[in-house]
Protein backbone atom coordinates (compact mmCIF):
# COMPACT_ATOMS: atom_id res chain seq x y z
CA UNK A 1 0.00 0.00 0.00
CA UNK A 2 1.38 3.36 -0.93
CA UNK A 3 2.05 6.09 1.62
CA UNK A 4 -0.67 8.34 0.19
CA UNK A 5 -3.26 5.60 0.43
CA UNK A 6 -2.35 4.99 4.09
CA UNK A 7 -2.78 8.67 4.89
CA UNK A 8 -6.23 8.78 3.29
CA UNK A 9 -7.24 5.62 5.16
CA UNK A 10 -6.19 7.14 8.51
CA UNK A 11 -8.09 10.36 7.81
CA UNK A 12 -11.26 8.44 6.86
CA UNK A 13 -10.98 6.28 9.99
CA UNK A 14 -10.66 9.33 12.22
CA UNK A 15 -13.62 10.98 10.51
CA UNK A 16 -15.78 7.90 11.04
CA UNK A 17 -14.70 7.74 14.68
CA UNK A 18 -15.65 11.39 15.33
CA UNK A 19 -18.98 10.86 13.53
CA UNK A 20 -19.74 7.84 15.71
CA UNK A 21 -18.91 9.77 18.90
CA UNK A 22 -21.13 12.65 17.76
CA UNK A 23 -24.08 10.34 17.10
CA UNK A 24 -23.68 8.63 20.46
CA UNK A 25 -23.69 12.05 22.17
CA UNK A 26 -26.95 13.01 20.47
CA UNK A 27 -28.89 10.01 21.73
CA UNK A 28 -27.91 10.49 25.37
CA UNK A 29 -30.89 11.67 27.53
CA UNK A 30 -30.90 15.40 28.05
CA UNK A 31 -30.33 16.43 31.65
CA UNK A 32 -33.49 18.56 31.81
CA UNK A 33 -35.69 15.72 30.53
CA UNK A 34 -34.43 12.87 32.66
CA UNK A 35 -36.89 12.04 35.47
CA UNK A 36 -35.63 13.00 38.90
CA UNK A 37 -36.62 10.31 41.40
CA UNK A 38 -37.42 13.09 43.93
CA UNK A 39 -39.87 14.90 41.64
CA UNK A 40 -42.83 12.74 42.62
CA UNK A 41 -42.11 13.32 46.30
CA UNK A 42 -41.65 17.04 45.70
CA UNK A 43 -44.98 17.35 43.88
CA UNK A 44 -46.79 15.31 46.52
CA UNK A 45 -45.35 17.37 49.37
CA UNK A 46 -46.17 20.70 47.69
CA UNK A 47 -49.73 19.69 46.83
CA UNK A 48 -50.48 18.26 50.27
CA UNK A 49 -49.08 21.36 51.95
CA UNK A 50 -51.15 23.66 49.73
CA UNK A 51 -54.26 21.56 50.31
CA UNK A 52 -53.88 21.99 54.08
CA UNK A 53 -53.17 25.71 53.72
CA UNK A 54 -56.15 26.29 51.41
CA UNK A 55 -58.43 24.31 53.72
CA UNK A 56 -57.30 26.46 56.66
CA UNK A 57 -57.97 29.65 54.69
CA UNK A 58 -61.44 28.42 53.72
CA UNK A 59 -62.26 27.50 57.32
CA UNK A 60 -61.15 30.93 58.51
CA UNK A 61 -63.29 32.76 55.94
CA UNK A 62 -66.24 30.49 56.67
CA UNK A 63 -66.02 31.20 60.39
CA UNK A 64 -65.72 34.95 59.93
CA UNK A 65 -68.71 35.14 57.57
CA UNK A 66 -71.38 33.13 59.35
CA UNK A 67 -70.72 29.74 57.78
CA UNK A 68 -70.28 31.06 54.24
CA UNK A 69 -67.12 31.37 52.18
CA UNK A 70 -69.18 32.70 49.27
CA UNK A 71 -71.87 35.15 50.33
CA UNK A 72 -75.48 34.31 49.54
CA UNK A 73 -77.99 36.79 48.10
CA UNK A 74 -80.84 36.17 50.57
CA UNK A 75 -81.47 37.21 53.24
CA UNK A 76 -78.34 39.34 52.93
CA UNK A 77 -75.22 40.09 54.89
CA UNK A 78 -73.91 42.62 57.36
CA UNK A 79 -70.79 44.54 56.24
CA UNK A 80 -68.44 44.68 59.21
CA UNK A 81 -64.84 45.82 58.88
CA UNK A 82 -63.58 43.94 55.82
CA UNK A 83 -66.02 41.02 56.18
CA UNK A 84 -69.53 40.34 54.94
CA UNK A 85 -71.25 38.42 57.74
CA UNK A 86 -74.34 36.49 56.73
CA UNK A 87 -77.63 37.23 58.50
CA UNK A 88 -78.10 33.70 59.82
CA UNK A 89 -80.88 34.95 62.11
CA UNK A 90 -83.23 37.12 60.09
CA UNK A 91 -86.54 38.40 61.49
CA UNK A 92 -87.38 35.14 63.25
CA UNK A 93 -85.93 32.70 60.70
CA UNK A 94 -82.84 30.49 60.79
CA UNK A 95 -80.59 30.75 57.73
CA UNK A 96 -77.51 29.07 59.19
CA UNK A 97 -76.05 26.70 56.56
CA UNK A 98 -76.05 22.97 57.25
CA UNK A 99 -72.87 20.95 57.75
CA UNK A 100 -73.31 19.46 54.25
CA UNK A 101 -73.63 22.94 52.72
CA UNK A 102 -70.48 24.07 54.49
CA UNK A 103 -68.63 20.99 53.23
CA UNK A 104 -69.62 20.81 49.57
CA UNK A 105 -71.09 24.23 48.68
CA UNK A 106 -68.58 26.42 50.52
CA UNK A 107 -65.28 24.71 51.44
CA UNK A 108 -64.89 22.26 48.55
CA UNK A 109 -65.32 24.92 45.81
CA UNK A 110 -62.93 27.22 47.67
CA UNK A 111 -60.24 24.53 47.54
CA UNK A 112 -60.92 23.82 43.86
CA UNK A 113 -60.69 27.52 43.00
CA UNK A 114 -57.48 28.24 44.92
CA UNK A 115 -55.30 25.10 45.04
CA UNK A 116 -53.42 25.81 41.82
CA UNK A 117 -52.85 29.41 42.88
CA UNK A 118 -51.12 28.09 46.00
CA UNK A 119 -48.94 25.63 44.06
CA UNK A 120 -48.01 28.31 41.54
CA UNK A 121 -49.16 25.91 38.80
CA UNK A 122 -46.01 23.90 39.65
CA UNK A 123 -43.77 26.38 37.83
CA UNK A 124 -40.99 25.81 40.36
CA UNK A 125 -40.91 22.06 39.64
CA UNK A 126 -37.98 21.60 37.26
CA UNK A 127 -36.62 18.53 35.58
CA UNK A 128 -39.91 17.06 34.35
CA UNK A 129 -42.84 17.77 32.08
CA UNK A 130 -46.15 17.78 33.97
CA UNK A 131 -49.76 17.27 32.98
CA UNK A 132 -52.18 18.56 35.65
CA UNK A 133 -55.85 17.51 35.74
CA UNK A 134 -58.90 19.47 36.89
CA UNK A 135 -59.09 19.69 40.72
CA UNK A 136 -62.07 18.12 42.49
CA UNK A 137 -62.31 18.41 46.28
CA UNK A 138 -64.40 16.64 48.88
CA UNK A 139 -64.61 17.95 52.46
CA UNK A 140 -65.82 16.17 55.60
CA UNK A 141 -66.46 18.01 58.88
CA UNK A 142 -65.92 15.68 61.85
CA UNK A 143 -66.20 16.28 65.60
CA UNK A 144 -62.64 17.50 66.17
CA UNK A 145 -61.20 17.94 62.69
CA UNK A 146 -62.00 18.73 59.08
CA UNK A 147 -60.78 16.41 56.33
CA UNK A 148 -60.16 17.31 52.69
CA UNK A 149 -59.51 14.92 49.81
CA UNK A 150 -58.34 16.27 46.47
CA UNK A 151 -58.63 14.44 43.16
CA UNK A 152 -56.29 16.22 40.76
CA UNK A 153 -54.40 13.69 38.62
CA UNK A 154 -50.84 14.85 37.96
CA UNK A 155 -48.80 12.99 35.36
CA UNK A 156 -45.01 13.23 35.18
CA UNK A 157 -43.97 12.67 31.55
CA UNK A 158 -40.47 11.36 30.86
CA UNK A 159 -39.75 10.26 27.29
CA UNK A 160 -41.91 7.10 26.93
CA UNK A 161 -42.62 6.82 30.67
CA UNK A 162 -45.53 8.35 32.61
CA UNK A 163 -45.85 8.50 36.42
CA UNK A 164 -49.10 9.45 38.18
CA UNK A 165 -49.23 11.44 41.43
CA UNK A 166 -52.32 11.72 43.65
CA UNK A 167 -54.92 11.78 45.09
CA UNK A 168 -54.05 14.02 48.03
CA UNK A 169 -55.41 14.44 51.55
CA UNK A 170 -55.14 16.91 54.42
CA UNK A 171 -56.69 17.44 57.83
CA UNK A 172 -57.07 20.45 60.12
CA UNK A 173 -57.95 20.34 63.81
CA UNK A 174 -61.23 22.21 64.26
CA UNK A 175 -64.27 22.42 66.52
CA UNK A 176 -66.34 23.79 63.66
CA UNK A 177 -69.02 21.10 63.92
CA UNK A 178 -69.72 21.80 67.60
CA UNK A 179 -69.53 25.57 67.07
CA UNK A 180 -72.03 25.39 64.22
CA UNK A 181 -74.41 23.23 66.29
CA UNK A 182 -74.11 25.69 69.18
CA UNK A 183 -74.83 28.63 66.88
CA UNK A 184 -77.93 26.80 65.66
CA UNK A 185 -79.11 26.33 69.27
CA UNK A 186 -78.55 30.04 69.94
CA UNK A 187 -80.57 30.98 66.87
CA UNK A 188 -83.41 28.63 67.88
CA UNK A 189 -83.50 30.35 71.29
CA UNK A 190 -83.54 33.74 69.56
CA UNK A 191 -86.52 32.62 67.49
CA UNK A 192 -88.37 31.57 70.67
CA UNK A 193 -87.33 34.61 72.68
CA UNK A 194 -86.07 37.37 70.34
CA UNK A 195 -85.80 39.89 73.15
CA UNK A 196 -82.88 38.17 74.89
CA UNK A 197 -79.41 36.86 74.06
CA UNK A 198 -78.98 33.31 75.39
CA UNK A 199 -75.21 33.02 75.82
CA UNK A 200 -75.74 30.67 78.77
CA UNK A 201 -75.62 27.86 76.20
CA UNK A 202 -71.86 28.50 76.00
CA UNK A 203 -71.27 28.13 79.74
CA UNK A 204 -70.17 24.48 79.47
CA UNK A 205 -68.20 24.91 76.25
CA UNK A 206 -64.56 26.03 75.91
CA UNK A 207 -65.49 29.06 73.79
CA UNK A 208 -65.27 32.70 74.73
CA UNK A 209 -68.57 34.41 73.82
CA UNK A 210 -68.84 37.95 72.55
CA UNK A 211 -71.72 40.05 71.25
CA UNK A 212 -71.10 43.13 69.11
CA UNK A 213 -74.00 45.58 68.85
CA UNK A 214 -73.76 47.09 65.37
CA UNK A 215 -77.24 48.69 65.20
CA UNK A 216 -80.00 48.76 67.83
CA UNK A 217 -81.67 45.76 66.18
CA UNK A 218 -78.63 44.15 64.55
CA UNK A 219 -75.78 42.43 66.33
CA UNK A 220 -72.98 39.91 65.80
CA UNK A 221 -72.59 36.82 67.99
CA UNK A 222 -69.06 35.38 68.20
CA UNK A 223 -67.62 32.17 69.61
CA UNK A 224 -63.85 32.34 70.10
CA UNK A 225 -61.95 29.04 70.17
CA UNK A 226 -58.53 29.54 71.75
CA UNK A 227 -57.64 25.85 71.39
CA UNK A 228 -57.32 26.09 67.61
CA UNK A 229 -55.36 28.88 65.99
CA UNK A 230 -55.19 30.32 62.50
CA UNK A 231 -51.98 32.22 61.79
CA UNK A 232 -51.43 32.62 65.52
CA UNK A 233 -54.91 33.94 66.34
CA UNK A 234 -57.86 32.03 67.88
CA UNK A 235 -60.43 30.58 65.51
CA UNK A 236 -63.71 32.53 65.45
CA UNK A 237 -67.16 31.42 64.36
CA UNK A 238 -69.71 34.23 64.21
CA UNK A 239 -72.99 35.16 62.64
CA UNK A 240 -75.18 38.25 62.33
CA UNK A 241 -78.72 38.65 63.65
CA UNK A 242 -81.42 41.09 62.57
CA UNK A 243 -84.30 41.41 65.04
CA UNK A 244 -86.34 44.38 63.86
CA UNK A 245 -87.67 45.76 60.60
CA UNK A 246 -84.58 47.83 59.86
CA UNK A 247 -82.29 45.92 57.49
CA UNK A 248 -78.60 46.87 57.18
CA UNK A 249 -77.52 48.69 54.02
CA UNK A 250 -76.19 46.62 51.14
CA UNK A 251 -72.87 47.59 49.56
CA UNK A 252 -72.54 46.60 45.90
CA UNK A 253 -69.02 45.24 45.55
CA UNK A 254 -67.31 45.58 42.15
CA UNK A 255 -64.94 42.64 42.64
CA UNK A 256 -61.21 43.18 42.21
CA UNK A 257 -60.32 46.64 40.92
CA UNK A 258 -57.06 48.57 40.71
CA UNK A 259 -57.06 52.24 41.74
CA UNK A 260 -53.91 54.31 41.35
CA UNK A 261 -52.93 57.03 43.80
CA UNK A 262 -54.98 60.16 43.19
CA UNK A 263 -57.75 58.37 41.31
CA UNK A 264 -61.35 58.22 42.53
CA UNK A 265 -63.82 55.36 42.51
CA UNK A 266 -67.55 55.67 43.16
CA UNK A 267 -69.00 53.10 45.58
CA UNK A 268 -72.71 52.27 45.44
CA UNK A 269 -74.90 51.14 48.33
CA UNK A 270 -78.62 50.93 49.06
CA UNK A 271 -80.64 51.12 52.26
CA UNK A 272 -84.07 49.49 51.96
CA UNK A 273 -85.62 51.89 54.46
CA UNK A 274 -84.09 54.95 52.81
CA UNK A 275 -81.81 55.80 55.73
CA UNK A 276 -78.71 57.91 55.20
CA UNK A 277 -75.62 55.88 54.25
CA UNK A 278 -72.09 56.92 55.20
CA UNK A 279 -68.91 55.31 53.84
CA UNK A 280 -65.75 54.90 55.85
CA UNK A 281 -62.58 52.79 55.76
CA UNK A 282 -60.95 51.05 58.70
CA UNK A 283 -57.51 51.62 57.19
CA UNK A 284 -55.77 54.11 54.92
CA UNK A 285 -56.26 53.71 51.18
Amino acid sequence: MRKGQVTVFIILSLALLFLLLFLLKQIEPAANIAYDSDTKTQIGSLTSSCLEKTLQEGLYRLGMQGGYVYNEVFPGYLPYNKWLIELDYYLGYDFLPTIEEMEQVQLAPYIQNNILKCTGNYKDIVGAQLSVGVPYANVTILDKEVLARLEMPITIVELDKQTRVGPFAASVKSNLKEMRETADELIIQQIRDPGNIHLSLLSNLPYEPRVIIVYPDTHITEMIDRENLYRGTPYVFRYASLFGNNTPPQLYLPGEIEIKSGEEYQLTAEDREGDKIEFYSSNEL
